[in-house]
């Protein structure tokens, strides 16, 4: 169930992945809570950064390993 004080919008979430170097690496659009294949990114450190359809932007770090 959504949130109703969300302003997210669940049907399109626009996923940047970035390596350190600030390479784009991925580019790809998900649902909310959807997972994504990054087993062809090379071991390191990501900045992923996530954006809504009313442009809302996060950033995240990950870690390859």
């Amino acid at each position: 169930m959504k949130n109703p004080e969300s302003n997210f919008n669940e049907s399109s979430i626009a996923i940047d992945i970035y390596n350190m170097d600030g390479v784009l690496c991925y580019v790809g659009h998900v649902a909310e809570n959807a997972a994504i294949d990054i087993c062809f990114l090379p071991m390191g450190i990501y900045i992923v950064r996530i954006t809504t359809t009313n442009n809302q932007v996060g950033f995240k770090k990950i870690v390859v390993r």
